[in-house]
Parts: structure tokens; sequence; C-alpha cells
């Protein structure tokens, strides 16, 4: 995100082979069968009440970040007595991570950080920083292990950059370098990055390809991605529809995320640089339409990000015009879409639990899409219902409708 202060974001669980044995915590602190999601910004000191985390709560969220104002101790511990009351979990931010994080204060003044939160049942983990380039690296790595040997049931948070920063900025020789490199340095228990792509002036083109890149690197370096996407309207970042907001969500999902955040749940109201408008929550505190949107787009992505958690993914392709980053369809597709002018979409396939391949249509945000896809590769074909939770027969052959930004689930398994 774009704030001067250090940020954070939550986390992502995923079965326990994904994480290298130096990174796991010892113990999980979130269901590991949820899907996470969560926000920037949480509602600032005057609005953190009961209401309010209850609000959070029934939007979908499973995760709560700390206000984008800042936080204290005394803050930070009466948002975790609001989380563990509603069902939550929260990161929290505390100025002796990120004084330490910068080289400007002491790694052993972690060692309180630890001691004052780490028994909280409500503790998700730990905010380090938001944005770092890749000269940060070390100190950053140094931070994450302290805290991790202080207090290793929970885990430690770093957000990077997107694609839309050039490399000689980063630090880096490419943006695929700039997050391997952290990978291996910092040893994270999963790989995030913020990519708000849907402008004012139209889209920046890159959303696709960062995904792609995010994609490859979580997959060679054995750790999860996810992704941090837009609601709000500021600067040049226009004001969504339900369609561009749910286009986000699903095309991170079809292609391997096993995570999202939005930007943002609550007003920046701190931060005065910029006319924020459009937030879940706008600056009166009343919900905007946002709220509602999002919600509904939550129940869906928990339902079939839910159904992907502890898949893998395999590969992908897009149909229409292809965008930087992404590819037409390999020959070994499990799908064929028969339509000659088939509409814009991504297409992402997993092997799933019991030897089942799951494979997920997500549709482009422009316009609604009705297609016929042709499987392969098992005999038995079911569709997923996102509202329901169940699975019900199709045929081989089966036509799918998809409104705009929204997504369709498949299995396929042999008999």
């Amino acid at each position: 995100m774009r704030f001067t202060i250090i940020s954070f974001v939550a986390f992502m669980m995923l079965c326990s082979q994904l994480f290298a044995a130096t990174t796991a915590p010892t113990s999980q602190p979130w269901n590991p069968n949820d899907f996470p999601i969560s926000f920037w910004c949480a509602p600032d000191a005057e609005n953190s009440t009961l209401e309010r985390y209850q609000q959070i709560k029934d939007a979908g969220f499973t995760f709560v970040m700390p206000p984008c104002g800042g936080a204290t101790l005394e803050s930070n511990r009466k948002i975790l007595d609001l989380c563990e009351k509603v069902g939550l979990k929260a990161f929290i931010q505390d100025a002796r991570i990120g004084k330490a994080a910068t080289g400007k204060g002491a790694i052993d003044d972690l060692d309180g950080v630890a001691k004052d939160y780490g028994d909280h049942p409500a503790l998700a983990g730990y905010m380090i920083a938001d944005e770092p380039l890749a000269n940060a690296f070390p100190q950053l790595a140094e931070v994450e292990d302290r805290l991790r040997e202080r207090d290793p049931k929970h885990v430690s948070f770093i957000n990077l950059f997107p694609n839309v920063v050039a490399p000689n900025l980063l630090k880096a020789k490419s943006y695929e370098d700039y997050l391997r490199r952290f990978v291996q340095t910092v040893h994270p228990f999963t790989l995030s990055y913020d990519h708000y792509s849907l402008q004012k002036k139209g889209d920046d083109g890159l959303f696709i390809a960062n995904l792609a890149v995010a994609r490859r690197v979580a997959l060679e370096e054995h750790v999860p991605f996810w992704n941090i996407i837009q609601v709000t309207e500021w600067g040049g970042v226009r004001n969504l529809t339900a369609g561009e907001l749910e286009y986000q969500a699903t095309q991170s999902l079809a292609m391997g995320a096993k995570g999202l955040l939005w930007f943002t749940y609550w007003t920046p109201t701190h931060d005065h640089s910029q006319a924020w408008a459009h937030a879940m929550i706008n600056a009166d505190g009343m919900p905007d339409a946002h709220y509602d949107m999002v919600k509904q787009i939550n129940a869906r992505v928990q339902a079939i990000g839910g159904e992907l958690l502890h898949a893998t993914s395999v590969d992908f392709f897009q149909t229409g015009k292809i965008p930087a980053g992404g590819r037409s369809r390999p020959k070994d597709s499990p799908v064929t879409i028969e339509e000659r002018n088939a509409p814009p979409m991504t297409v992402g396939w997993f092997d799933g639990p019991n030897h089942a391949r799951l494979i997920l249509f997500a549709n482009d945000y422009k316009s609604p899409a009705d297609f016929t896809a042709k499987f392969s590769g098992g005999t038995k074909i079911e569709q997923f219902d996102a509202v329901l939770k169940t699975w019900s027969p199709v045929e081989p052959t089966a036509k799918i409708h998809l409104d705009p930004g929204a997504a369709a689930l498949v299995r396929v398994t042999q008999q």
C-alpha cells in the first residue's frame, strides 16, 4: 500500500508441507480450514468497539489488521480483547518492531513484544514491514528470526511491492529476483504483495503478470502466496463496481492465491494527503455500498477458497485477448472451451485431495460469460455451488454461465 507508516497484512494458512521447517510455527493460531480473508485499516481508536468488531466478523473476514494510523500497547490489547469476544484473530503493529526492522531500535526490544502479546488467545501474529526494498531483507530476516525464536506459536508478516515498480528502484535485478530473494533471505510463512490495477485512466495491464510471477516463485520456493486487492477510491484509483471487486478476487484464486486482503476496510482518516472515498466503511462511520458487495464476495471466496486451500496449482491459461503474463491453453489442459470467440477468462487447475482435479473459471469484469466447457481426465464431473457449498453432477460437456467477475469451480475425478 502507499502509506508512510509501516503497514502489515494478515496471513494465510496452508497444509504443513508448504512451509519449511524453519518457518512454520509450532502450532497454528488459526482455523486451518478457513480461507484467510482480511483487510487493511481496522477501525480507529475511537471506533474500536464491540459493535464495530462484530460488523467486521459479519462481513466474512477471518482476521483483523491494525488501524492504519498506528497503535499502542494499550490499543493493541483492546483490539485483541475485542477479537476474542467476536471470534477473530488479529495481527498487531508495535513501534518496537518497526524500529528494529529499520535498524533504529534494538533487536532485544522484540523480546518485550513477544512477552506483551504472545499469550493472548486472539493473537494471529506480528506485522514487521510494508513494501521494503531488497537491500532491507537481511535486517528483516533478523527481526523475523528473533520474533520466531521468542514466540514460535505465531507468525510475522512482511508485504512486498507490486510489479509496477522498476527493478532498479527495488534494488533487484528483476521483479522476480526481488520476490525470490525475499523468500530465500527472510523465510516468510507466506509471500504477499499488493497490486491496485483498476485506475481511473484505465487498467494498468499488469495484474495477471503480477499474479503469474508470484505464483511461479511461490511454487518453486514452496511457500504460499496471497494478494492485496483494492476497494477504496483514492488518487488515480477508481470507484469499483461489484464485478470489478469480484474480478480481483476470483482471478487471484484461479492463479493459485491462498489468501486475500482488501484495501481498505475503514477509511484512512489519518492520511489527509489523499481524497479517500468508498472504503467499506466511510469516514462518517457509515457502511458504503462496498460493504455489502465485499461481504457477499467474501462468502463466495470463503466457499471456493476453502475447496482450493489444500490443493496445489498445476497450471493456468487465459481465453480471449491474452494479457501480459498470461498464456494460451496448453495441450495438456483438462478442459477445452469450445466457442471460437471465447469470453475473456482465466482458467486455473489444481491437484486436490483424493486425486481430484479442480478447475476454476474466473470471468472478466466487463460482461457476463456464457460458454461450453469440455472436460477430460475423469469419469465423474461435478460443479460446486458456492452458496449451498455442495457439489452436483454435470455432463462432461457442460454449459456454464458467469456473471461479471464471477467464478465457477468444477471437480473431475475417476469413479
